[in-house]
């Protein structure tokens, strides 16, 4: 695929709300995108209700409140293909989304990624979180019901735009999508032990002992692992790129 540059993209936001949590099983009742310019301008919005061919279950209707009548003669999904196709989209929790509408060809921008970057001091990461952390202003419909995929959609696109103008000064090398792509699929630093057993305390201020141990098993994910040994390093006296393999599991 030819390069394309950050500022010259049309970025697609997109969201789906599904029937399960786990993308393999998932399957779409409601799929949302807002397309935007690199400075946040809106080009065009787009919301449907989907067939998704199962019976939607309680679980996942408490979190979007869409039940099985609300689908009733909607499209599915296979339908709107061809008018979802775009060269470049965002979403947060990328690789969910990604999966659950069998897009895999194409450029995909995680802000959940692109956040934890960016901003690791915030919380869980969710979009929600981040948008009230940062005091974003996305344009949303305050009467519709919480955890739809319009607004989350919007949600994310906020944060995008929020991100894009500190990517410069993050990474003064960036300068196209894939560029992008390939710094935030990266490890990074986080700021909390994200075990409620360790009480969230802070990497820096955590046992020697917890650090070891979640090097050694692996233990909360690939950035947790980096974080961890980023400060059993510091520890040690080494800097970030000296690499002692005894840290590595």
């Amino acid at each position: 695929m030819s390069p394309i540059y950050l500022a010259d993209a049309i970025y697609r936001v997109i969201d789906t709300e599904t029937t399960d949590r786990e993308p393999t099983q998932a399957k779409v009742v409601e799929v949302a995108w807002i397309d935007v310019d690199a400075a946040g301008t809106e080009h065009g919005r787009f919301q449907t209700l989907i067939d998704p061919g199962v019976p939607i279950p309680p679980s996942s209707s408490a979190v979007h409140h869409i039940v099985d009548a609300d689908v009733v003669g909607a499209p599915p999904l296979d339908s709107f293909l061809e008018q979802m196709r775009a060269e470049v989209y965002v979403a947060h929790n990328a690789e969910y989304d990604r999966t659950v509408l069998g897009i895999t060809d194409a450029r995909w921008i995680c802000t959940h990624r692109l956040s934890k970057h960016l901003w690791p001091h915030i919380g869980n990461h969710s979009n929600q979180e981040v948008r009230y952390t940062l005091g974003l202003k996305p344009r949303i419909d305050r009467d519709a019901p919480a955890h739809r995929a319009l607004n989350d959609a919007a949600v994310t696109a906020s944060i995008l735009a929020a991100a894009l103008p500190l990517v410069p000064t993050k990474w003064p090398k960036v300068r196209t999508v894939d560029d992008l792509i390939a710094e935030i699929s990266t490890p990074c630093l986080i700021e909390r032990v994200p075990f409620k057993s360790s009480g969230n305390v802070r990497f820096e201020d955590a046992d020697t002992g917890l650090l070891e141990w979640i090097v050694e098993k692996g233990a909360g994910g690939e950035d947790c692992v980096h974080t961890a040994i980023h400060w059993l390093q510091q520890r040690r006296g080494y800097d970030d790129d000296v690499v002692d393999a005894e840290f590595w599991p």
